[in-house]
């Protein structure tokens, strides 16, 4: 590393002329490309289903150097209409590239590792179309912008309230923006990106605060009125008709003084109704515990990461903790990461480490999990992790991909769209039709004696891709992709999705804190809505091949 960085520094400080006009050349030309073809902008509006989304997108474009600017009056461009506030990306800019990169659809071709050969498969994450991994909806423009957009676009970072919105990169401070994601400073020592904020925070003030989950920003409002010792409650949907999708559920915060109550909505930019507090089923602060193997995982460390940035009070549980036993009196909800079985189970071989470090959970650890479900008590599993359980618990669950060879079926990191019943607690705040990451994820469905629900679905037909590779789209068709499982007094969300994906998916991670405070009282005053998934009818050779839990 040492010689690669002088070695960049020596080319520089020798060829720093042509290293500078190539880069001027280079951005000439991306200039050209967008001023005479599309896409000739991007245009954010404001509102969306979660403000803050859109606001974390564009201070990251920002902070890399993207300009953005943002209307001053209202305009119609390609016979849309776009409000004053709304955001304007234009790629007529040097760094326009970066842009397109993220916001375009990735749609992988079909390589052959030889002619008539079978398919050359991506090793890795192949959809990272932002956009979609945000949940923030981006008008492109089709058509040059003409004087009217123009006049109009005001650029962002130019001083006057927007200087004075910047701080110093090395100033002390605990969190110059709460409502966004980065501690500290974070992108507020950028002009353009200072200057990119949520619309205010509203409430009709007085009474309780009503959270919609749809606000990733609501869950940091859920754990800091409890750690002010607040309270708060939660209202179940309401269930479609004839297996339809239902309307989504919410919390409500009471218990605090008007000034707290305000503080919270105003640094958050919560959108929030008030009104009376005794509305639902009190939910007490659960208490979370994340499994952290001896044998490091990096999905473990991103589901910490976001957890702690949201503000939830857990505990790393690490192999000794469970082995110890007595988990319900402990914890209301533990959470086990992407990884596999054996992972689990077995972690690092005798004498590979020191002895404390070696070993899983081993059988004795499942037997302590299954009574913390059994107990009462929520086991969440993300993607391949939901196998382990399935296996170790003998879930009435089956994983229909598990058999197929790659040259079947293989998907990749990729963004498709599921079909989610909101009315469930675990997917509150989701839309009907939602943009999901997935990665290498099971796909699931029940076999006798199942009891729970069905949390998201794929479609019947069509092709459920939207960024990304996908190869064998039938064998996912109608299937379940999450799963709410009955086991003794408690239950076992089986979620084959990655809703914390390296802390990215932005629209998915209220999936993740749902589930993270879906304790007894919640699963309780679940809405039934058994209607909103039929397992497909299956070939019965097919079936008997496929084994009761897949590997």
């Amino acid at each position: 590393m040492l010689t690669a960085s002088i070695s960049v520094l020596d080319f520089a400080a020798k060829y720093r002329r042509d290293v500078l006009y190539n880069r001027y050349q280079a951005g000439r030309d991306v200039i050209a490309q967008y001023t005479d073809g599309p896409p000739y902008a991007y245009f954010i509006p404001r509102e969306q289903r979660d403000p803050v989304a859109a606001v974390e997108m564009l201070r990251r474009l920002a902070y890399n150097g993207i300009e953005v600017h943002q209307l001053s009056a209202g305009v119609t461009h390609d016979g849309i209409a776009h409000p004053a506030g709304t955001w304007v990306i234009a790629m007529d800019q040097p760094f326009a590239n970066f842009v397109r990169q993220l916001f375009a659809v990735q749609d992988y071709p079909d390589l052959r590792q030889y002619p008539e050969g079978p398919p050359d498969q991506p090793y890795d994450v192949s959809g990272w179309t932002l956009p979609y991994l945000m949940d923030v909806r981006v008008v492109e423009a089709a058509s040059p912008l003409g004087d009217e957009v123009r006049g109009a676009m005001t650029g962002l970072g130019d001083g006057g309230e927007v200087g004075d919105a910047m701080v110093a990169w090395d100033a002390e401070v605990d969190d110059a923006a709460p409502f966004d994601s980065p501690p500290g400073v974070g992108f507020d020592s950028h002009p353009v990106a200072a200057a990119i904020v949520p619309p205010p925070g509203s409430d009709a003030g007085g009474g309780a605060l009503f959270v919609d989950p749809a606000q990733n920003n609501g869950f940091k409002a859920l754990n800091r009125a409890w750690a002010a010792g607040g309270q708060v409650r939660f209202v179940p949907g309401t269930v479609g008709e004839e297996g339809a999708a239902g309307t989504s559920g919410h919390y409500v915060v009471s218990g605090l003084s008007g000034s707290a109550r305000s503080a919270l909505v105003s640094s958050l930019h919560l959108r929030a109704s008030t009104r009376g507090g005794n509305d639902g089923t009190r939910l007490a602060q659960p208490r979370i515990g994340l499994y952290r193997p001896w044998s490091a995982s990096m999905d473990e460390g991103w589901t910490r990461w976001l957890l702690e940035a949201y503000d939830f009070d857990f505990t790393s549980l690490y192999n000794p903790d469970i082995l110890a036993g007595d988990l319900r009196d402990r914890y209301d909800v533990i959470i086990v990461a992407d990884m596999g079985a054996g992972q689990i189970l077995n972690g690092f071989a005798k004498g590979s480490v020191p002895p404390r470090y070696e070993g899983g959970i081993g059988g004795r650890g499942v037997r302590e999990l299954d009574a913390f479900v059994r107990g009462g008590g929520t086991l969440v599993t993300l993607n391949n992790a939901s196998m382990f359980a399935i296996q170790q618990f003998h879930l009435p669950v089956r994983n229909v991909i598990a058999d197929l060879e790659s040259a079947d079926y293989f998907m990749s990191g990729s963004i498709v769209e599921m079909e989610v019943d909101p009315s469930h607690p675990v997917m509150s705040g989701m839309s009907e039709r939602a943009k999901v990451v997935v990665e290498r994820s099971p796909v699931f469905t029940t076999e006798e004696g199942f009891e729970g629900a069905v949390l998201a679905k794929y479609p019947g037909d069509g092709s459920p891709l939207l960024s990304g590779y996908l190869l064998g789209e039938e064998h996912l068709q109608g299937y379940a992709a999450a799963l709410d499982v009955a086991h003794g007094d408690g239950r076992v969300l089986l979620l084959g999705m990655r809703p914390q994906w390296r802390g990215q998916p932005f629209g998915n991670f209220r999936i993740l804190f749902n589930a993270a405070v879906y304790s007894g009282g919640v699963a309780a005053v679940a809405p039934s809505n058994p209607d909103f998934w039929e397992a497909p009818e299956e070939d019965e050779a097919a079936e008997g091949t496929e084994g009761r839990s897949g590997n």
